[in-house]
């Protein structure tokens, strides 16, 4: 059971950090239009090499433009290069126009990191202007599950899934939240409509889903038919990803 208990909250750290910027949202509009003007001021090759520079960013020049450097940071943050993300992104103040967006990875970073009370500073910054907004409710969701309070962090994806009954990622959020306070059949339930719901092309996310999925039929159904049956539909989707190698192993511990 300990192994069980602790392949859960890897895989749900790893949600946590894998959360994306959702189409309704103000963070992939204001994404958008930062990588358009990003590479609109710079060739390909320059960002390509300054994306390749993880470990020496501390000497790039002081006057290197600050857009581009939270471009980098973003991106970083979404190949889960946590920590040079988050040194890159404290480091420099973004202009006007791209604040929001620039408070908004702090604190999820700072969450990545357990800093929930750190991070509440910027989620206040947020609030004030999204507070309806579907990226802003998924930070918040993070934000009050980090600080125990699951009931308010499933009200959040409660919301969130009332307006739109087919949001994937909002199903493996709650899921989630839902396995954290026990509530393990409403979990998979859920992580069976994240299934359904995500499209093809998140297979990260879709991974999670089924791992998840898999792992409760195992050890809370005691369903080792149906439960392998759903991880190997996972491993299929990516079998060289990290999360593959985390539940083999704790299969064969099991």
């Amino acid at each position: 059971m300990k192994v069980f208990t602790k392949i859960i909250f890897l895989l749900m750290f790893v949600l946590f950090i894998s959360t994306s910027a959702h189409a309704a949202g103000f963070v992939k509009k204001q994404f958008d239009r930062l990588e358009g003007e990003v590479r609109a001021d710079h060739k390909i090759e320059f960002i390509a090499k300054k994306l390749s520079e993880l470990k020496t960013f501390q000497d790039w020049p002081k006057d290197l433009n600050n857009d581009l450097k939270l471009y980098i940071g973003v991106t970083w943050f979404n190949q889960r290069h946590i920590a040079e993300a988050l040194d890159l992104l404290k480091s420099f103040k973004p202009s006007k126009k791209y604040h929001d967006l620039w408070a908004y990875y702090q604190a999820m970073l700072l969450m990545h990191k357990d800093s929930p009370d750190e991070a509440s500073r910027y989620l206040a910054i947020l609030e004030k202007k999204y507070k309806k907004n579907v990226d802003f409710l998924f930070l918040k969701s993070i934000y009050l599950s980090q600080k125990e309070d699951l009931i308010s962090a499933i009200q959040v994806m409660d919301r969130i899934i009332k307006k739109d009954k087919k949001n994937g990622d909002a199903y493996l959020q709650r899921g989630f939240f839902y396995l954290l306070s026990l509530t393990n059949d409403l979990a998979m339930k859920d992580f069976t409509k994240a299934i359904k719901y995500l499209p093809k092309h998140e297979i990260y996310k879709r991974q999670q889903a089924l791992f998840q999925n898999g792992l409760l039929y195992i050890h809370y159904k005691y369903d080792q038919k149906k439960g392998m049956t759903l991880i190997k539909q996972g491993v299929n989707l990516d079998p060289s990803s990290e999360m593959v190698k985390q539940v083999k192993q704790a299969l064969r511990r099991k």
